[in-house]
Protein backbone atom coordinates (compact mmCIF):
# COMPACT_ATOMS: atom_id res chain seq x y z
CA UNK A 1 0.00 0.00 0.00
CA UNK A 2 2.87 2.61 0.60
CA UNK A 3 4.20 1.88 -2.71
CA UNK A 4 1.15 2.51 -4.40
CA UNK A 5 0.72 5.51 -2.22
CA UNK A 6 4.18 6.61 -3.67
CA UNK A 7 3.17 6.50 -6.96
CA UNK A 8 -0.08 8.33 -6.49
CA UNK A 9 2.12 10.89 -4.84
CA UNK A 10 4.83 11.39 -7.58
CA UNK A 11 2.12 11.36 -10.49
CA UNK A 12 0.27 14.13 -8.54
CA UNK A 13 3.12 16.21 -9.47
CA UNK A 14 3.52 16.21 -13.16
CA UNK A 15 2.20 19.42 -14.10
CA UNK A 16 -1.27 20.14 -15.42
CA UNK A 17 -0.57 21.03 -19.48
CA UNK A 18 2.25 18.90 -19.55
CA UNK A 19 -0.55 15.86 -18.52
CA UNK A 20 -3.43 17.26 -21.13
CA UNK A 21 -0.75 17.14 -23.85
CA UNK A 22 -0.02 13.41 -22.82
CA UNK A 23 -3.64 12.79 -22.54
CA UNK A 24 -4.51 14.02 -26.28
CA UNK A 25 -1.56 12.47 -27.90
CA UNK A 26 -2.62 9.25 -26.31
CA UNK A 27 -6.09 9.71 -27.51
CA UNK A 28 -5.06 10.43 -31.02
CA UNK A 29 -2.82 7.33 -31.85
CA UNK A 30 -5.84 5.43 -30.14
CA UNK A 31 -8.34 6.74 -33.23
CA UNK A 32 -5.51 6.37 -35.94
CA UNK A 33 -5.21 2.66 -34.73
CA UNK A 34 -9.13 1.92 -35.10
CA UNK A 35 -9.44 3.04 -38.31
CA UNK A 36 -6.26 1.29 -39.54
CA UNK A 37 -7.99 -1.89 -38.38
CA UNK A 38 -11.54 -0.89 -39.95
CA UNK A 39 -10.26 0.26 -43.44
CA UNK A 40 -6.87 -1.92 -43.82
CA UNK A 41 -7.47 -4.47 -46.89
CA UNK A 42 -4.25 -5.80 -47.11
CA UNK A 43 -4.14 -9.77 -46.51
CA UNK A 44 -2.44 -11.18 -44.08
CA UNK A 45 1.70 -12.05 -44.41
CA UNK A 46 2.91 -15.28 -44.52
CA UNK A 47 6.17 -16.67 -42.46
CA UNK A 48 7.49 -16.80 -46.22
CA UNK A 49 6.97 -13.28 -47.19
CA UNK A 50 8.44 -11.98 -44.30
CA UNK A 51 11.41 -13.92 -45.19
CA UNK A 52 11.44 -12.43 -49.07
CA UNK A 53 10.76 -8.71 -47.26
CA UNK A 54 13.83 -9.22 -44.92
CA UNK A 55 16.50 -10.50 -48.00
CA UNK A 56 15.70 -7.41 -49.91
CA UNK A 57 16.48 -5.34 -46.90
CA UNK A 58 19.71 -3.87 -44.84
CA UNK A 59 18.58 -6.49 -42.72
CA UNK A 60 20.46 -9.20 -44.67
CA UNK A 61 23.76 -7.58 -44.47
CA UNK A 62 23.67 -7.65 -40.26
CA UNK A 63 26.34 -9.95 -39.04
CA UNK A 64 23.95 -11.55 -37.02
CA UNK A 65 20.83 -12.42 -39.21
CA UNK A 66 21.27 -15.20 -42.02
CA UNK A 67 18.43 -15.45 -43.89
CA UNK A 68 17.76 -19.23 -44.77
CA UNK A 69 16.95 -17.71 -48.07
CA UNK A 70 17.87 -15.10 -50.14
CA UNK A 71 16.24 -13.75 -53.28
CA UNK A 72 18.20 -11.86 -56.07
CA UNK A 73 16.44 -12.21 -59.54
CA UNK A 74 19.23 -10.34 -60.97
CA UNK A 75 22.00 -13.39 -60.02
CA UNK A 76 19.24 -15.68 -61.81
CA UNK A 77 18.64 -17.88 -58.99
CA UNK A 78 16.16 -19.93 -57.55
CA UNK A 79 15.34 -21.54 -54.35
CA UNK A 80 15.15 -25.36 -53.12
CA UNK A 81 14.51 -26.89 -50.67
CA UNK A 82 15.96 -30.77 -49.67
CA UNK A 83 14.16 -32.85 -46.86
CA UNK A 84 12.46 -31.04 -44.39
CA UNK A 85 14.91 -28.43 -43.09
CA UNK A 86 18.02 -27.87 -45.13
CA UNK A 87 17.57 -24.62 -47.51
CA UNK A 88 19.91 -24.07 -50.66
CA UNK A 89 20.75 -21.56 -53.08
CA UNK A 90 21.14 -22.17 -56.96
CA UNK A 91 23.58 -20.11 -58.32
CA UNK A 92 23.38 -20.41 -62.34
CA UNK A 93 26.15 -17.64 -62.89
CA UNK A 94 29.15 -18.44 -61.40
CA UNK A 95 32.37 -18.61 -63.02
CA UNK A 96 34.71 -21.67 -61.56
CA UNK A 97 37.80 -21.09 -63.41
CA UNK A 98 40.44 -23.74 -63.94
CA UNK A 99 41.49 -26.05 -61.13
CA UNK A 100 43.35 -25.16 -57.77
CA UNK A 101 46.99 -25.09 -59.07
CA UNK A 102 49.76 -26.91 -56.58
CA UNK A 103 50.29 -23.78 -55.18
CA UNK A 104 47.09 -23.03 -53.90
CA UNK A 105 46.37 -26.30 -52.59
CA UNK A 106 49.95 -26.22 -50.56
CA UNK A 107 48.63 -22.31 -48.60
CA UNK A 108 46.13 -21.30 -46.36
CA UNK A 109 44.03 -19.07 -49.43
CA UNK A 110 42.04 -16.24 -47.63
CA UNK A 111 37.74 -15.91 -47.75
CA UNK A 112 37.15 -12.63 -49.69
CA UNK A 113 35.85 -9.92 -46.97
CA UNK A 114 36.18 -12.43 -43.91
CA UNK A 115 38.14 -13.34 -41.15
CA UNK A 116 38.98 -16.81 -42.29
CA UNK A 117 41.69 -18.79 -44.63
CA UNK A 118 41.20 -22.16 -45.23
CA UNK A 119 43.54 -25.36 -46.24
CA UNK A 120 42.30 -28.53 -47.12
CA UNK A 121 38.45 -29.89 -47.67
CA UNK A 122 37.31 -33.40 -46.98
CA UNK A 123 33.63 -35.25 -48.49
CA UNK A 124 33.19 -37.39 -45.42
CA UNK A 125 31.15 -40.22 -46.46
CA UNK A 126 31.58 -42.06 -42.89
CA UNK A 127 28.84 -40.05 -41.66
CA UNK A 128 25.00 -41.53 -41.55
CA UNK A 129 24.50 -38.02 -43.66
CA UNK A 130 28.17 -36.99 -45.57
CA UNK A 131 29.33 -33.58 -45.01
CA UNK A 132 31.73 -31.51 -46.38
CA UNK A 133 34.65 -30.38 -43.61
CA UNK A 134 36.83 -27.43 -44.53
CA UNK A 135 40.00 -27.22 -42.10
CA UNK A 136 41.38 -23.30 -41.77
CA UNK A 137 41.49 -20.42 -39.50
CA UNK A 138 39.26 -18.11 -38.18
CA UNK A 139 38.75 -15.76 -35.04
CA UNK A 140 36.47 -15.88 -32.42
CA UNK A 141 34.05 -13.17 -34.37
CA UNK A 142 34.01 -14.97 -37.79
CA UNK A 143 30.62 -15.72 -38.69
CA UNK A 144 27.97 -15.66 -41.67
CA UNK A 145 29.94 -17.96 -43.92
CA UNK A 146 28.64 -19.99 -46.80
CA UNK A 147 29.85 -23.32 -49.01
CA UNK A 148 29.70 -22.96 -52.55
CA UNK A 149 29.70 -26.41 -53.77
CA UNK A 150 30.41 -27.74 -57.92
CA UNK A 151 28.88 -30.66 -58.84
CA UNK A 152 30.42 -32.95 -61.86
CA UNK A 153 28.87 -32.22 -65.06
CA UNK A 154 26.41 -29.50 -63.73
CA UNK A 155 26.84 -25.92 -64.37
CA UNK A 156 24.64 -25.06 -61.46
CA UNK A 157 26.58 -24.09 -57.99
CA UNK A 158 24.54 -25.09 -54.46
CA UNK A 159 25.00 -22.32 -52.15
CA UNK A 160 24.49 -23.57 -48.26
CA UNK A 161 25.19 -21.94 -44.82
CA UNK A 162 28.70 -22.71 -43.17
CA UNK A 163 28.60 -23.91 -39.88
CA UNK A 164 31.94 -22.60 -37.97
CA UNK A 165 33.36 -24.33 -35.38
CA UNK A 166 36.43 -22.15 -33.50
CA UNK A 167 39.35 -24.09 -31.27
CA UNK A 168 40.07 -22.17 -28.63
CA UNK A 169 43.34 -22.27 -27.00
CA UNK A 170 43.42 -23.95 -23.09
CA UNK A 171 46.46 -21.83 -22.15
CA UNK A 172 48.71 -19.07 -23.51
CA UNK A 173 49.66 -17.60 -25.66
CA UNK A 174 46.08 -16.65 -26.95
CA UNK A 175 46.22 -15.39 -30.31
CA UNK A 176 43.68 -13.74 -32.84
CA UNK A 177 44.04 -16.35 -35.23
CA UNK A 178 42.96 -20.28 -34.36
CA UNK A 179 42.14 -23.44 -35.15
CA UNK A 180 38.25 -23.64 -37.46
CA UNK A 181 36.34 -25.85 -39.14
CA UNK A 182 33.97 -25.33 -41.58
CA UNK A 183 31.02 -27.82 -41.70
CA UNK A 184 28.67 -27.95 -44.90
CA UNK A 185 25.64 -30.39 -45.52
CA UNK A 186 25.99 -31.96 -49.18
CA UNK A 187 22.14 -30.52 -50.10
CA UNK A 188 22.23 -33.19 -52.88
CA UNK A 189 22.33 -36.76 -51.55
CA UNK A 190 22.41 -38.43 -55.06
CA UNK A 191 25.57 -36.66 -56.10
CA UNK A 192 28.82 -35.52 -54.29
CA UNK A 193 30.40 -32.65 -55.13
CA UNK A 194 34.26 -31.77 -56.68
CA UNK A 195 35.09 -28.55 -55.34
CA UNK A 196 33.77 -26.43 -52.72
CA UNK A 197 34.65 -22.54 -52.12
CA UNK A 198 34.05 -20.56 -48.88
CA UNK A 199 32.20 -17.75 -48.94
CA UNK A 200 30.93 -14.26 -47.08
CA UNK A 201 27.61 -13.80 -49.10
CA UNK A 202 25.48 -16.24 -50.46
CA UNK A 203 26.46 -16.56 -54.51
CA UNK A 204 29.50 -14.83 -54.41
CA UNK A 205 32.73 -15.55 -56.18
CA UNK A 206 34.49 -18.84 -55.89
CA UNK A 207 37.80 -17.20 -54.79
CA UNK A 208 39.01 -19.35 -52.06
CA UNK A 209 38.38 -23.16 -53.39
CA UNK A 210 39.58 -26.15 -53.05
CA UNK A 211 38.88 -30.13 -54.50
CA UNK A 212 37.32 -32.29 -51.84
CA UNK A 213 38.95 -35.60 -50.52
CA UNK A 214 36.56 -38.68 -50.31
CA UNK A 215 37.14 -40.48 -47.16
CA UNK A 216 35.19 -43.56 -47.45
CA UNK A 217 34.02 -45.37 -45.13
CA UNK A 218 35.30 -49.10 -45.27
CA UNK A 219 38.32 -49.06 -47.04
CA UNK A 220 40.69 -51.54 -44.63
CA UNK A 221 44.00 -49.54 -43.45
CA UNK A 222 47.37 -50.64 -45.32
CA UNK A 223 49.52 -49.33 -42.66
CA UNK A 224 49.85 -49.69 -39.32
CA UNK A 225 51.86 -46.95 -37.64
CA UNK A 226 52.39 -43.05 -38.56
CA UNK A 227 53.57 -39.88 -36.40
CA UNK A 228 52.21 -36.99 -36.35
CA UNK A 229 53.91 -33.72 -35.31
CA UNK A 230 53.92 -30.16 -35.68
CA UNK A 231 55.93 -27.69 -37.09
CA UNK A 232 60.01 -27.62 -36.51
CA UNK A 233 61.12 -24.64 -35.71
CA UNK A 234 64.43 -22.83 -34.10
CA UNK A 235 66.39 -26.31 -34.34
CA UNK A 236 70.23 -25.67 -34.18
CA UNK A 237 72.76 -27.84 -35.21
CA UNK A 238 73.52 -28.80 -31.51
CA UNK A 239 70.11 -29.39 -31.25
CA UNK A 240 70.51 -31.82 -34.10
CA UNK A 241 70.78 -35.25 -31.93
CA UNK A 242 67.23 -34.55 -30.38
CA UNK A 243 65.66 -35.10 -33.68
CA UNK A 244 67.51 -38.07 -34.88
CA UNK A 245 67.05 -39.75 -31.95
CA UNK A 246 63.46 -39.36 -32.31
CA UNK A 247 63.11 -40.80 -35.72
CA UNK A 248 64.96 -43.18 -35.14
CA UNK A 249 63.08 -43.72 -32.11
CA UNK A 250 59.87 -43.79 -33.72
CA UNK A 251 61.45 -46.05 -36.50
CA UNK A 252 62.64 -49.14 -34.14
CA UNK A 253 59.24 -49.29 -32.09
CA UNK A 254 57.18 -49.32 -35.50
CA UNK A 255 56.44 -45.85 -36.98
CA UNK A 256 56.12 -46.66 -41.15
CA UNK A 257 55.53 -42.76 -41.69
CA UNK A 258 56.27 -39.67 -39.95
CA UNK A 259 54.48 -36.13 -40.69
CA UNK A 260 56.08 -33.35 -39.64
CA UNK A 261 53.81 -29.79 -40.51
CA UNK A 262 56.00 -27.11 -41.49
CA UNK A 263 59.97 -26.32 -40.91
CA UNK A 264 60.68 -22.94 -39.59
CA UNK A 265 64.40 -21.01 -38.58
CA UNK A 266 66.85 -24.58 -38.88
CA UNK A 267 70.24 -24.55 -39.76
CA UNK A 268 71.96 -25.99 -42.58
CA UNK A 269 73.10 -29.18 -40.48
CA UNK A 270 69.39 -29.45 -39.66
CA UNK A 271 68.43 -29.19 -43.05
CA UNK A 272 70.76 -31.96 -44.06
CA UNK A 273 69.13 -34.49 -41.52
CA UNK A 274 65.07 -33.98 -42.60
CA UNK A 275 66.70 -34.63 -46.19
CA UNK A 276 68.17 -37.55 -45.30
CA UNK A 277 64.71 -39.16 -43.98
CA UNK A 278 62.95 -37.38 -46.55
CA UNK A 279 65.15 -39.43 -49.07
CA UNK A 280 64.53 -42.63 -47.15
CA UNK A 281 61.02 -42.59 -47.31
CA UNK A 282 60.23 -42.30 -43.68
CA UNK A 283 59.84 -38.56 -43.28
CA UNK A 284 57.33 -36.40 -45.40
CA UNK A 285 57.47 -32.78 -44.57
CA UNK A 286 53.71 -31.44 -45.38
CA UNK A 287 54.54 -27.54 -46.77
CA UNK A 288 52.72 -25.51 -43.72
CA UNK A 289 52.87 -21.83 -45.19
CA UNK A 290 50.66 -19.08 -42.59
CA UNK A 291 49.10 -16.46 -43.40
CA UNK A 292 49.95 -14.72 -40.08
CA UNK A 293 52.74 -14.66 -37.73
CA UNK A 294 53.25 -17.34 -35.12
CA UNK A 295 53.84 -16.92 -31.37
CA UNK A 296 54.70 -19.95 -29.21
CA UNK A 297 55.23 -20.50 -25.55
CA UNK A 298 59.04 -20.38 -26.03
CA UNK A 299 58.62 -16.67 -27.02
CA UNK A 300 56.56 -15.86 -24.54
CA UNK A 301 58.76 -17.25 -22.04
CA UNK A 302 61.63 -15.18 -23.89
CA UNK A 303 62.07 -11.28 -21.65
CA UNK A 304 63.39 -10.14 -24.82
CA UNK A 305 61.25 -11.04 -27.50
CA UNK A 306 59.13 -7.87 -28.35
CA UNK A 307 55.23 -8.22 -28.25
CA UNK A 308 52.92 -6.40 -30.87
CA UNK A 309 52.11 -3.08 -28.94
CA UNK A 310 48.64 -3.36 -27.04
CA UNK A 311 48.68 -6.87 -26.87
CA UNK A 312 48.65 -9.50 -24.24
CA UNK A 313 48.64 -13.25 -25.16
CA UNK A 314 48.06 -13.86 -21.53
CA UNK A 315 44.66 -12.40 -21.42
CA UNK A 316 41.89 -14.69 -23.13
CA UNK A 317 39.78 -11.70 -24.22
CA UNK A 318 39.47 -11.30 -27.52
CA UNK A 319 40.59 -7.73 -27.48
CA UNK A 320 44.06 -8.36 -25.76
CA UNK A 321 44.54 -10.89 -28.62
CA UNK A 322 47.54 -10.15 -30.94
CA UNK A 323 46.89 -10.79 -34.23
CA UNK A 324 49.24 -14.54 -34.27
CA UNK A 325 48.32 -18.16 -34.45
CA UNK A 326 49.60 -20.37 -31.67
CA UNK A 327 52.49 -22.96 -32.26
CA UNK A 328 52.42 -22.71 -35.66
CA UNK A 329 48.63 -23.36 -36.18
CA UNK A 330 49.71 -27.23 -34.67
CA UNK A 331 45.41 -27.92 -33.93
CA UNK A 332 45.00 -27.48 -37.73
CA UNK A 333 47.87 -29.64 -38.59
CA UNK A 334 46.49 -32.16 -35.89
CA UNK A 335 43.32 -32.55 -37.78
CA UNK A 336 44.80 -32.41 -41.09
CA UNK A 337 46.88 -35.46 -40.53
CA UNK A 338 44.33 -37.56 -39.01
CA UNK A 339 42.26 -36.55 -42.24
CA UNK A 340 45.04 -37.17 -44.70
CA UNK A 341 46.14 -40.13 -43.33
CA UNK A 342 43.18 -42.40 -43.09
CA UNK A 343 45.58 -45.19 -44.43
CA UNK A 344 46.89 -45.75 -41.11
CA UNK A 345 45.22 -48.17 -38.51
CA UNK A 346 46.69 -45.95 -35.64
CA UNK A 347 48.13 -42.56 -35.51
CA UNK A 348 50.11 -41.64 -32.98
CA UNK A 349 51.04 -37.50 -31.81
CA UNK A 350 54.05 -36.88 -30.38
CA UNK A 351 56.78 -34.06 -30.60
CA UNK A 352 60.46 -34.39 -30.74
CA UNK A 353 60.65 -34.22 -26.77
CA UNK A 354 58.29 -36.83 -25.96
CA UNK A 355 57.41 -40.93 -26.94
CA UNK A 356 54.85 -43.64 -26.70
CA UNK A 357 57.17 -46.31 -24.30
CA UNK A 358 56.27 -49.83 -24.13
CA UNK A 359 56.96 -50.67 -20.36
CA UNK A 360 56.91 -54.68 -20.97
CA UNK A 361 57.30 -54.81 -25.07
CA UNK A 362 59.69 -54.27 -27.25
CA UNK A 363 58.16 -52.45 -29.79
CA UNK A 364 54.53 -50.51 -30.88
CA UNK A 365 53.50 -53.80 -32.66
CA UNK A 366 53.54 -55.91 -29.50
CA UNK A 367 51.94 -54.06 -27.00
CA UNK A 368 48.73 -53.04 -29.74
CA UNK A 369 48.71 -57.22 -30.76
CA UNK A 370 48.47 -57.31 -26.46
CA UNK A 371 45.76 -53.99 -26.30
CA UNK A 372 43.74 -55.50 -29.39
CA UNK A 373 43.26 -58.97 -27.07
CA UNK A 374 41.75 -57.01 -24.23
CA UNK A 375 37.32 -57.49 -23.86
CA UNK A 376 36.21 -54.55 -25.43
CA UNK A 377 39.38 -53.00 -27.28
CA UNK A 378 36.95 -52.93 -30.33
CA UNK A 379 34.29 -50.41 -29.17
CA UNK A 380 37.06 -47.58 -29.03
CA UNK A 381 38.06 -44.73 -31.11
CA UNK A 382 41.55 -44.19 -29.45
CA UNK A 383 43.42 -44.87 -26.50
CA UNK A 384 45.21 -42.23 -24.21
CA UNK A 385 48.78 -42.66 -23.01
CA UNK A 386 49.65 -41.20 -19.81
CA UNK A 387 52.75 -38.97 -19.00
CA UNK A 388 55.28 -39.67 -17.24
CA UNK A 389 57.81 -36.60 -16.83
CA UNK A 390 61.72 -36.72 -16.95
CA UNK A 391 64.16 -34.89 -15.97
CA UNK A 392 66.63 -33.73 -18.45
CA UNK A 393 69.87 -32.25 -17.12
CA UNK A 394 71.05 -31.39 -20.81
CA UNK A 395 74.89 -33.23 -20.76
CA UNK A 396 76.26 -34.37 -24.00
CA UNK A 397 76.39 -37.79 -24.67
CA UNK A 398 80.48 -38.61 -24.01
CA UNK A 399 80.49 -41.25 -27.30
CA UNK A 400 78.85 -38.83 -29.70
CA UNK A 401 78.84 -35.51 -28.51
CA UNK A 402 75.48 -34.72 -29.20
CA UNK A 403 72.21 -34.26 -26.57
CA UNK A 404 69.71 -36.77 -26.36
CA UNK A 405 66.67 -37.29 -24.14
CA UNK A 406 66.06 -41.03 -23.47
CA UNK A 407 69.66 -41.13 -21.75
CA UNK A 408 67.99 -39.46 -18.93
CA UNK A 409 66.81 -41.70 -16.62
CA UNK A 410 65.25 -39.94 -13.55
CA UNK A 411 61.46 -38.82 -13.25
CA UNK A 412 58.41 -37.38 -11.09
CA UNK A 413 57.96 -40.39 -9.26
CA UNK A 414 53.87 -39.93 -9.74
CA UNK A 415 52.26 -40.93 -13.36
CA UNK A 416 50.45 -37.79 -14.48
CA UNK A 417 46.47 -38.68 -14.32
CA UNK A 418 44.62 -39.08 -17.82
CA UNK A 419 43.33 -35.58 -17.79
CA UNK A 420 46.82 -33.55 -17.42
CA UNK A 421 48.76 -33.57 -21.13
CA UNK A 422 48.09 -37.15 -22.26
CA UNK A 423 48.94 -38.19 -25.69
CA UNK A 424 46.50 -39.89 -28.27
CA UNK A 425 47.04 -42.60 -30.56
CA UNK A 426 43.91 -42.19 -32.30
CA UNK A 427 42.40 -44.75 -35.11
CA UNK A 428 41.50 -42.38 -37.86
CA UNK A 429 38.74 -44.14 -39.62
CA UNK A 430 37.09 -43.97 -36.07
CA UNK A 431 37.68 -40.47 -34.78
CA UNK A 432 36.31 -37.24 -36.69
CA UNK A 433 37.87 -34.33 -34.57
CA UNK A 434 41.21 -34.80 -32.50
CA UNK A 435 43.20 -32.13 -30.48
CA UNK A 436 47.04 -32.34 -29.00
CA UNK A 437 46.39 -34.66 -26.38
CA UNK A 438 43.57 -35.94 -26.75
CA UNK A 439 40.07 -37.52 -29.56
CA UNK A 440 37.49 -34.58 -29.18
CA UNK A 441 34.82 -36.69 -31.07
CA UNK A 442 34.90 -40.33 -32.81
CA UNK A 443 31.65 -41.83 -34.98
CA UNK A 444 28.28 -42.82 -33.46
CA UNK A 445 28.76 -46.83 -31.80
CA UNK A 446 32.47 -46.14 -30.32
CA UNK A 447 33.39 -44.70 -27.01
CA UNK A 448 35.61 -42.28 -27.22
CA UNK A 449 38.97 -43.01 -25.72
CA UNK A 450 40.15 -46.12 -23.84
CA UNK A 451 43.02 -45.06 -21.06
CA UNK A 452 45.94 -47.52 -21.47
CA UNK A 453 47.32 -48.79 -17.90
CA UNK A 454 50.99 -46.91 -17.52
CA UNK A 455 52.21 -50.57 -15.97
CA UNK A 456 51.59 -51.29 -20.12
CA UNK A 457 52.85 -47.92 -22.18
CA UNK A 458 53.14 -44.58 -20.98
CA UNK A 459 54.11 -41.28 -23.05
CA UNK A 460 57.73 -40.30 -21.79
CA UNK A 461 58.52 -36.21 -21.68
CA UNK A 462 61.83 -35.02 -21.17
CA UNK A 463 62.12 -31.39 -19.51
CA UNK A 464 64.81 -29.11 -18.04
CA UNK A 465 65.58 -30.87 -14.76
CA UNK A 466 64.73 -27.49 -13.09
CA UNK A 467 61.00 -28.54 -13.40
CA UNK A 468 61.75 -31.74 -11.50
CA UNK A 469 61.14 -30.27 -7.60
CA UNK A 470 59.03 -33.26 -6.56
CA UNK A 471 60.02 -36.78 -5.33
CA UNK A 472 61.73 -38.35 -8.52
CA UNK A 473 62.96 -41.74 -8.65
CA UNK A 474 64.82 -43.93 -10.87
CA UNK A 475 63.10 -45.30 -14.46
CA UNK A 476 65.39 -47.28 -16.96
CA UNK A 477 62.84 -48.39 -19.29
CA UNK A 478 64.43 -46.52 -22.24
CA UNK A 479 68.04 -48.43 -21.50
CA UNK A 480 66.77 -51.43 -23.22
CA UNK A 481 66.90 -49.69 -27.04
CA UNK A 482 70.11 -48.27 -26.39
CA UNK A 483 72.13 -51.15 -27.75
CA UNK A 484 70.05 -51.11 -30.98
CA UNK A 485 69.66 -47.35 -31.09
CA UNK A 486 72.91 -45.92 -30.56
CA UNK A 487 74.26 -47.31 -33.91
CA UNK A 488 71.90 -45.98 -36.17
CA UNK A 489 72.16 -43.08 -34.64
CA UNK A 490 75.64 -42.61 -35.49
CA UNK A 491 75.36 -43.82 -38.47
CA UNK A 492 72.47 -40.88 -39.88
CA UNK A 493 74.93 -38.11 -38.26
CA UNK A 494 77.78 -39.30 -40.59
CA UNK A 495 75.48 -39.53 -43.57
CA UNK A 496 74.42 -36.33 -42.84
CA UNK A 497 77.29 -34.71 -42.74
CA UNK A 498 76.87 -33.96 -38.57
CA UNK A 499 80.04 -32.10 -37.32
Amino acid sequence: MKKLCALQERSARIPRPLLRSVIRLAGLIFVVGVFGLLFNSQPEISIDSTVAKMTQTSVFQSPYFVPEIERNEANSSSEKEEGDAVRLRECNRLEWSAPPSDAMLQRFQAVPRSDAFIRAAFFDKRLASPNITVLGLATMQTHGLFCLLKYPDSDVTLSVHADIEVIPEAIPPFCKWKAAIFTCVNPNPQNQPEYVAVARSVCASPQARLPLEVIEPIEAPTQKFGVCMQALFNYRTEDVGYLIEHFETSKMLGAEQIFVYGVYNVTKVVKSVLTHYVREGTLTIVPWDLPVNSLTKMQLQDPNFNLPPNTDPKDKTFAANPSCVRQYGHYVANIYCMYTNMNFKYLLYTDVDEYIVPQRHSSWHDLFNHLENQAGFEGYASLLFREAQFCDPKEKDEASSMYFHTTAYKRLADVKPASKSPKPAVRPKRVTRVHVNTAKACLPGYFREMVVDPSLARKHVYKSARFCRDKVVQDKTMEKFKPLLSPKINRVANEAGVP
